[in-house]
């Protein structure tokens, strides 16, 4: 495909780009086609059976549904007995009540379902629903797992890990609200949410799950104190006078476990699974390749305002990345999708080839090695890693001229942020799928991609508070790294991006402070066959991209904004027709 590169501002159209060259890229596909050819081909199907297994009935070790009992100790005997795998345990229709207990609310809640270094097994609800009597606990976990099937069940909670009202009194000049709870809620001081992070947010009363238009996208909290039976003044961090009413409608999460929890796995498979709530993410783990989650729900019900304080799916660190198909979030209380990983700092320089690094878990011999400089988002140098023993890594090249950490500081995942770093793009999710899902009214992102070699394609996103595409790195958080060879294909993408006039499909690389980079990192994007609908302002920028096809989109904007498409620092393979 030949590539037209620009060297000037250009404006026809619906088009304003600041489009500057760039040396090549790496060789761009031939056409969006054969890249998702390429990426359907090297992710390979999701697993979807596991045939001719011996079955365990729950029911044999005293979990029936429906009779009102706790059904936690039955529940952990049928685990027991599948011992190292290859079987299938298998529920009934009805309702399991379980309560995991634990004491005081801590990091290490018990799920459900634990299954650690299991082959082999499928578990299936049957359409069985879970009740979950513990706001804390989540439903799912595994760890060191293969070939896992979980299937067939809705999960909910009484008492409900979340709380919600409506605002009757407020001051702005002292920054506090009153809110009075709906019935069946929790009380807002309960020792629930200040064991794990809690914040609030406003909703809009026409659409449940949706932010109410004009908020932030988050309300933190000082303090919170009872007033009466169901009454309680939240002393918020911040002024609120513009945007918060009497009668605004609150919800307020609680952020703990998440519903199915993921470590170290390989091939693992969320199907048919409907959570009403969940304290964390739906789905939610790391260093777990070939995730599956297929024809799963996230649903309000009983006119609540939220389903979960969390994503919707979680994957950090993968090999290969996620499979997510046939999926509906609505409610949630972050992004629907968000892949990454975590950089590696440097802790002692053992010479221009020997680093001792955080993280060697997630680095083998062959991976390569990618420099940053967070402060202006250049790439320093980009490697190989030749051996690792313990924590020190001996690189192919010589890295040097690093700005590190000062001897004797304390390491802090979070503060070395400032600090040049380093990447692992062999450990970013790359290899994902995410087709044929539907995501609406809930905070923050639809998909958050800081992964490479994915398809993106058939989904319909509408009324989520931020940006419906955000591909970017995030230096400032910090998570990572660079995307490059996606397909996003036959999207549709409705009054998104509501909250701070953002933008519905953002694709930045970016520097820290949140601001984009000189730098054109973000490589061979195609977009294509897409329909963007923006409240106001343009529907689409793309800052920092070597490689960018845009063919056959519809843009409309609220504001009949003349430049549905800006950005800078861009190369074009083809020009929107």
């Amino acid at each position: 495909m030949n590539r037209t590169v620009f060297k000037q501002a250009l404006k026809q159209g619906f088009f304003f780009f600041v489009l500057s060259a760039f040396s090549a890229a790496a060789e761009a596909p031939s056409s969006s086609q054969a890249l998702a050819d390429k990426i359907l081909r090297y992710r390979g199907s999701p697993l979807r059976e596991l045939h001719r297994l011996p079955v365990i009935h729950v029911r044999d070790y005293g979990a029936v549904p429906n009779d009102g009992t706790n059904d936690f100790t039955a529940i952990q005997a049928a685990v027991k007995a599948l011992g190292k795998g290859n079987a299938e345990l298998r529920f009934e229709p009805g309702v399991y009540d379980v309560n995991p207990g634990g004491g005081a609310y801590s990091q290490k809640e018990r799920p459900v379902l634990f299954f650690r270094g299991l082959e082999n097994v499928v578990v299936d609800g049957q359409g069985a629903s879970v009740l979950i009597q513990r706001p804390s606990a989540g439903f799912f976990k595994a760890q060191g797992c293969q070939n896992i099937i979980v299937r067939n069940f809705s999960v909910d909670y009484d008492p409900l890990p979340f709380s919600q009202g409506t605002v009757i009194a407020s001051d702005p000049v002292e920054k506090w609200i009153e809110v009075r709870t709906d019935d069946g809620f929790p009380a807002l001081d309960d020792p629930f949410f200040s064991a794990y992070a809690s914040w609030g947010m406003l909703k809009d009363p026409q659409f449940p799950g949706k932010l109410k238009a004009g908020a932030p996208n988050v309300l933190f909290r000082s303090s919170c104190e009872r007033t009466g039976k169901d009454t309680f003044k939240i002393v918020l961090d911040k002024p609120f006078a513009e945007f918060l009413q009497v009668g605004d409608r609150y919800a307020q999460v609680c952020r703990a476990s998440g519903g199915c929890e993921y470590f170290g796995n390989e091939n693992i498979t969320f199907d048919r699974i409907t959570f009403h709530a969940v304290p964390g993410s739906l789905f939610v783990g790391a260093d777990t390749s070939r995730l599956n989650v297929l024809n799963c729900r996230g649903k309000l019900k009983n006119g609540r305002l939220l389903v979960n304080g969390a994503d919707g799916v979680h994957c950090q660190a993968a090999k290969v990345g996620p499979w997510i198909e046939g999926c509906e979030f609505e409610g949630l209380s972050d992004d629907c999708l968000n892949v990454y990983s975590l950089p590696f700092y440097v802790v002692e320089v053992l010479g221009p080839k020997k680093f001792r690094i955080t993280r060697p878990q997630r680095i083998e011999p062959g991976d390569p090695l990618v420099f940053f400089r967070p402060q202006t988002g250049e790439i320093l140098a980009e490697t190989e890693v030749i051996s690792l023993k313990k924590d020190v890594v001996t690189l192919k090249d010589e890295v040097t001229g690093l700005n590190l950490a000062p001897k004797g500081t304390a390491y802090d995942q979070r503060g070395w942020k400032i600090y040049d770093h380093a990447y692992n793009p062999n450990r970013t999710g790359n290899w994902f799928v995410y087709r044929n899902n539907y995501m609406h009214d809930g905070r923050r992102f639809g998909v958050f991609i800081k992964a490479s070699y994915g398809l993106i394609e058939d989904n319909r996103f509408e009324r989520l508070s931020d940006c419906a595409m955000q591909i970017q790195n995030e230096p400032d958080w910090p998570e990572g790294f660079w995307a490059r060879n996606l397909v996003i294909r036959n999207n549709r993408i409705l009054n998104c991006a509501f909250v701070n006039n953002h933008i519905p499909v953002h694709v930045e690389w970016a520097r820290l402070g949140n601001r984009p980079s000189k730098s054109a990192q973000q490589q061979n994007i195609f977009f294509e066959d897409n329909s963007v609908r923006a409240f106001s302002g343009p529907c689409a920028r793309f800052d920092g991209v070597d490689g960018l096809a845009l063919s056959n989109n519809v843009f409309e904007s609220g504001s009949g904004d003349p430049s549905a498409i800006i950005g800078e620092h861009v190369t074009l393979l083809e020009k929107d027709r």
